[in-house]
């Protein structure tokens, strides 16, 4: 971010040039993956950076227009972020950008010039984050690998209970390793990974025959029938986005990206009523608190860590202003705040975001040298209490049966997914394309369920009765799971507990998992059936 920052303002000038630092936040994304998938990810954000600050440019001389397109923006990024689930660091910075731009239209000329700096130093910025890649080309494989080595060794010594975390990182490992390389005659560096992998993926899979189904995985059909059965990677796209959006979808995606439009659209909007400065930081405010997702407490908490953390950097630069910065003083803030920012982002929200308004306001200095800084501190207080009651307000009056119709649908939506592999374990499909598919959504709806369940529980503290439930709905995929590498499937389809026509019953006849409507444990003792004890 340094390096991009400094060689644009360098080239054209402080007059713009510290608002590379904008273009400059893609490095934040895709972090410690292979140059394929960095590069796939860099394509789609490094557009989506400067067009959303173009949209907000155009629309910014009309302000009720541009708050119009500011909220819509928001509620598009974040569901589709949301939907598709990258790990990128969230959808706050692509739906910011339009919120600046509607300012920049709205009070500068320079609104263009700095969609061109964003362009650059979104290029630029990317190509020097490639830079790991020259010392360890395969670095992240090999370090996606080493975890599942790790996590695999935990299970097979019986430190970890369950197969969660081994099945987990081993996907994983493949998913990263299919993200790097899929040529139809992949390199010797990468045959040599994907051998590994496989032997990794054997392990697991004797290691879950053995607790299902004792003896088998140490005769000679066991070990073909594990080898048989492939990894089964990350759902599709479209997958992705039907359970976002389709018929029976979860409605996580939605309620956050209708929180956070509604948060911005209420901000955006007072803060025009009352003639505030620079109404872009108090949607930043009221999108930096919500955008994440997370359950109401932690959201609170970190909403008044954004408020300390302002005031404190505001503080800071109130102290550095008073003695007379030199413009090239301020860009040398601008760089630190980024580095401070990065730094402490993991370790302490109320520091890192100290640095990020030391950045914010030097930026803004650097650029307009002619501005009061104490005006412009003045607003961004302001506007950052602004935008943090509108988020505050907006997350604790709305969704309030959320947790409840989330944790429903995600139980149903795992259900059906491990009633779709048992079908194919009876059919003796499951090393089949259909049948990986099966295994494929199974295994990403377990991990949905248990994050799922973690989070809901904060907001609505009856559902974490539901650890029960799924407990034993993992414990019922993990013995779905090694029918699937079953020498003999069909024998072994006898042994699970349920048919699949028994759990699309269960799921019919299950009421909407509301308040007293549904007794956790028993559901759970329904899950177990007559061969719990066999997991």
């Amino acid at each position: 971010m340094a390096a991009s920052i400094v060689a644009i303002t360098a080239v054209v000038g402080l007059q713009v040039g510290p608002m590379a630092m904008f273009g400059s936040l893609i490095a934040a994304w895709d972090t410690g993956q292979p140059l394929r998938a960095r590069l796939r990810t860099y394509a789609v954000v490094g557009a989506v950076f400067p067009v959303s600050l173009g949209l907000g440019v155009l629309a910014g001389p009309a302000p009720w227009a541009a708050a119009a397109v500011v909220i819509a923006v928001v509620l598009l990024s974040v569901a589709l972020y949301h939907a598709v689930a990258p790990s990128g660091p969230g959808p706050l910075n692509l739906s910011f950008a339009c919120a600046l731009g509607a300012y920049l239209g709205a009070t500068t000329d320079l609104g263009g010039q700095v969609v061109g700096v964003t362009v650059v130093s979104v290029a630029l910025t990317a190509l020097l984050t490639l830079h790991d890649l020259v010392r360890r080309p395969h670095g992240p494989e090999q370090d996606a690998i080493a975890a599942a080595r790790s996590a695999m060794a935990d299970f097979a010594s019986g430190r970890t209970e369950q197969g969660d975390t081994a099945s987990a990182a081993v996907h994983r490992a493949w998913e990263v390793l299919r993200s790097a390389e899929r040529r139809r005659r992949p390199s010797a560096a990468h045959r040599a990974m994907e051998d590994e992998l496989a032997v990794l993926n054997r392990q697991l899979g004797t290691r879950l025959l053995e607790a299902h189904y004792p003896g088998d995985a140490t005769s000679p059909e066991g070990w073909t029938a594990v080898d048989a059965v492939a990894m089964p990677g990350r759902p599709s796209l479209g997958y992705l986005l039907r359970r976002a959006f389709g018929r029976r979808s979860l409605p996580t995606a939605r309620m956050a990206a209708l929180r956070n439009a509604l948060a911005a659209g209420i901000a955006v909007s007072a803060a025009e009523l009352a003639h505030l400065e620079r109404p872009y930081w108090a949607v930043l405010s009221a999108t930096v608190v919500l955008h994440a997702g997370a359950d109401r407490t932690s959201t609170t908490v970190r909403g008044l860590h954004r408020l300390a953390g302002t005031l404190l950097g505001v503080a800071a630069v109130a102290g550095v202003e008073a003695l007379h910065p030199s413009r090239g003083l301020q860009l040398v803030l601008v760089i630190l705040g980024a580095w401070g920012m990065n730094l402490l982002l993991p370790r302490n929200y109320t520091y890192a975001v100290i640095f990020a308004t030391v950045m914010a306001v030097a930026a803004n200095t650097a650029s307009a040298p002619t501005s009061s800084v104490a005006t412009m501190l003045t607003a961004r207080v302001e506007e950052t209490l602004l935008g943090v009651g509108c988020a505050l307000v907006v997350l604790w009056t709305t969704g309030r049966r959320h947790p409840h119709r989330a944790l429903d649908r995600q139980f149903r939506r795992t259900v059906a997914a491990l009633a779709r592999v048992v079908e194919h374990v009876h059919a003796g499909t499951a090393t089949a394309d259909p049948g990986r598919a099966a295994r494929r959504e199974l295994g990403f709806e377990l991990a949905a369920h248990r994050a799922l369940l973690a989070r809901t529980s904060a907001d609505a503290p009856g559902l974490a009765a539901w650890q029960s439930v799924e407990q034993a709905v993992s414990r019922l995929g993990h013995h779905a799971f090694a029918a699937c590498w079953h020498p003999h499937s069909a024998d072994a389809a006898q042994t699970l507990p349920h048919t699949p026509r028994r759990l699309r019953t269960l799921l019919d006849t299950l009421p909407t998992v509301a308040p007293g409507t549904v007794d956790p444990h028993r559901l759970a003792t329904a899950l177990g059936g007559p061969a719990q004890t066999s997991a």
